[in-house]
């Protein structure tokens, strides 16, 4: 994974700690793909911003996707 395990970090305590995030299953029912789930819950989360300035630096969106994988599959 390319993304420091700090940023890593950062990531999955902000999408978890997001109590209004949409669920899987609710995805899931209206026909939405898995990806399209995560990324929601990363924008969701209101840190663009902060991955703008800190993660697309060295990385780009193939390995937010794991990131995002890493912990929400």
């Amino acid at each position: 994974m390319k993304i420091t395990a700090e940023h890593a970090k950062f990531i999955r305590v902000a999408i978890l700690a997001n109590s209004k995030a949409p669920t899987w299953p609710t995805y899931q029912a209206l026909g939405f793909s898995a990806k399209r789930w995560r990324w929601d819950l990363l924008y969701a989360a209101g840190i663009s911003q902060w991955i703008s300035d800190n993660v697309y630096t060295y990385a780009d969106d193939e390995h937010i996707d794991t990131v995002l994988r890493s912990f929400l599959n």
